[in-house]
């Protein structure tokens, strides 16, 4: 267990020769096994998540109150469960966590499906159509709950054992997986769009064959999402090898919460949040949180909203798609980018960028709510807002790059899984507030407010990786090593212990009881 294997070589001028971290595998196949599993994990996710607000307006047309429910819902049980998928990543065995998440994820997006084809029989009997929606909402919640996981582990975890110290090959495979998630949001909101929109105008004919198209998808991509995590996990060595926190590690971290972690949800929970505020990256973490808190992005509440203004779905669908092709174009400049400055440095810049690109979508409202000015039908307000967003996708995929390499680099292995999903939890908190401010103003005239307030998060959001980059981006990532001796060192010295001397680079040494131990 003390072999220190060689990371993948991702870098494009690396020969081919196989790597000691995969054994006779070589580079390129691993690099494409985590490239199909993400394709295909994404594409379902993709399908689902704009697929739900298209199909619930075919049965509640004339209210967006519906989707708003539903992702308050979703999103409300997911604040508290998210702190507990980063402790599973933590202390599950990878493939064992990883599969166990492709299979329940899979599972309950079919059940889901299978409820909102039962909606298409009951069009008629609201008290039917609501109890559908519930049971819809309770497997929502579990399948995105396991997807949230599984994508931590891949993309947090597996991507930074298979790169190890590689920062090189880890920046190009984040881009690619990212290029690969962009992707799928381009083509399974267009293809679902349109396909919707050649078909006929009866409403439930079309949940029906919506519905039985993504049950479809996961039930069949099951066997080879689980053969693909399988083969990478198989010549991948250091995936077996997951690091184990220290005695002293424990004592220091868990200290005082005893009573709490003998109840499985809270210790984790509680765990997951002290930790995160102990971390480095709490300030960039919290900025990029909020940027989730906004309606000003492809998702179920200006995907309902375009449709109520009698905007197309094949518009919708495309200009979604669009946003992702601009969003591969950050994918492509990031790499470029951070040659010329720091990450964080990058994650400054991009963020504001972002920021300045979504003005327009808020001053069209302004403009006609405060001073009076016509700026026209809603669909044209729609329209600028469709563009807006889309063409501010560059800079948006461009700091969600550097964030995750920040994170990546900045956060010992045995902390990694809980920082992330407390970071997760926080995601959903802010897009929990928008969900219930939706709710409340769940009238398509009223949309401006939830636009507004969307403008306010992210600019908030920009001001907080900012105070964290004067205060932190200027200093490089610790080395993981040398940050795991400092947390042993200051907490064998918070125990009680007399510490000889401040720890040397490579070595400290300390009395107790037994005499002289060396870390």
């Amino acid at each position: 267990e003390g072999v220190d294997y060689e990371p993948v070589r991702l870098n494009a001028g690396e020969a081919d020769a196989p790597s000691a971290a995969v054994g006779h595998a070589r580079r390129s196949e691993v690099f494409l096994r985590v490239c199909a599993l993400e394709a295909i994990s994404a594409f379902g996710d993709r399908l689902w998540l704009f697929a739900i607000p298209i199909l619930f307006e075919e049965i509640w047309p004339k209210t967006l109150l519906p989707v708003a429910v539903y992702n308050l819902a979703m999103y409300l049980l997911l604040i508290i469960l998210m702190p507990i998928s980063g402790y599973l990543v933590d202390r599950m065995t990878r493939m064992e966590l990883l599969s166990f998440t492709i299979i329940i994820d899979n599972a309950f997006v079919c059940v889901a499906s299978a409820l909102t084809l039962c909606t298409s029989f009951f069009m008629g009997s609201e008290h039917t159509l609501y109890g559908l929606l519930g049971a819809t909402i309770a497997a929502s919640v579990v399948a995105q709950f396991f997807a949230n996981t599984g994508t931590i582990a891949l993309e947090k975890d597996w991507v930074a054992v298979i790169a190890k110290d590689d920062t090189e090959g880890l920046t190009r495979l984040n881009a690619w997986l990212r290029r690969i998630d962009l992707m799928c949001k381009f083509l399974a909101p267009l293809g679902f769009g349109l396909f919707l929109q050649i078909l006929t105008e009866d409403r439930a004919t079309r949940i029906q064959i919506g519905s039985v198209v993504i049950l479809a998808w996961n039930l069949f991509t099951l066997g080879p999402e689980l053969y693909i995590a399988y083969s990478i996990y198989n010549v991948v060595p250091p995936l077996s090898k997951k690091q184990r926190k220290t005695q002293a590690s424990e004592s220091a971290v868990d200290r005082g919460q005893k009573v709490c972690e003998r109840v499985p949800v809270i210790g984790p929970f509680l765990q997951g949040w002290r930790i995160w505020i102990q971390s480095e990256v709490m300030g960039t973490s919290l900025g990029y949180s909020l940027l989730y808190g906004t309606v000003l992005a492809p998702g179920p509440l200006i995907t309902a909203y375009l449709k109520t203004i009698s905007i197309p779905e094949g518009i919708v669908g495309a200009s979604m798609g669009l946003g992702a092709v601009f969003g591969l174009v950050g994918t492509v400049v990031f790499p470029y980018l951070i040659k010329c400055c720091s990450i964080p440095a990058v994650g400054f810049w991009t963020i504001w960028l972002w920021a300045t690109s979504l003005a327009p979508a808020v001053a069209v409202f302004f403009v006609s709510d405060c001073m009076g000015l016509n700026m026209g039908s809603p669909k044209n307000r729609g329209y600028v807002i469709l563009i807006c967003v889309t063409v501010g996708r560059v800079w948006l995929w461009a700091f969600d790059l550097a964030e995750t390499q920040i994170m990546q680099e900045w956060v010992p292995t045995d902390r990694r899984g809980r920082v992330a999903g407390t970071q997760g939890s926080l995601c959903t908190l802010w897009t929990l507030v928008v969900y219930a401010l939706a709710v409340a103003y769940h009238e398509p005239a009223q949309f401006q407010i939830l636009v507004y307030v969307s403008f306010g998060f992210v600019v908030i959001g920009a001001v907080c990786h900012s105070l964290w980059f004067i205060t932190h981006g200027s200093y490089p990532a610790a080395d993981e090593d040398y940050m795991n001796l400092e947390v042993q060192f200051l907490e064998l010295k918070e125990d009680g212990k007399e510490v000889v001397d401040d720890p040397p680079d490579d070595h400290a040494v300390v009395f107790d009881e037994d005499g002289l131990e060396e870390i």
